[in-house]
């Protein structure tokens, strides 16, 4: 699965996806944890770490609280930064539930 995040910088982000395998069904993510990080190429540097939560047996939500997208550049347009996530079953088995593009659009408003 591939999705890209839209921040906008300064506030609050926050959203949930649902999880499910190639055939549609749901993929249960009961008792695990889920790693989601932020760079501007897979190699380089991390920028930031999503919080993320399992909820509703296959459901992540990804939060970056305002703290963090106040401190991250803006993304060039042409350049989006990548992320993936994831995710560690109660057994150990690791699975990457989704990768995609991040992009952060600075605020202009300063609190």
């Amino acid at each position: 699965m591939t999705y890209e995040h839209t921040i906008k910088g300064g506030a609050d982000y926050t959203t949930t996806l649902t999880v499910t395998d190639g055939a549609g069904n749901p993929v249960t993510l009961t008792g695990a944890t889920v790693a989601s990080q932020i760079r501007k190429v897979p190699a380089d540097t991390l920028l930031g770490a999503f919080q993320c939560t399992v909820s509703n047996v296959n459901q992540v939500t990804f939060f970056l609280p305002a703290s963090l997208t106040s401190a991250l550049p803006g993304t060039p347009a042409d350049n989006p930064w990548v992320h993936d996530a994831l995710a560690t079953l109660t057994g150990g088995q690791v699975l990457e539930l989704l990768e995609g593009t991040v992009v952060v659009d600075p605020a202009a408003t300063h609190a």
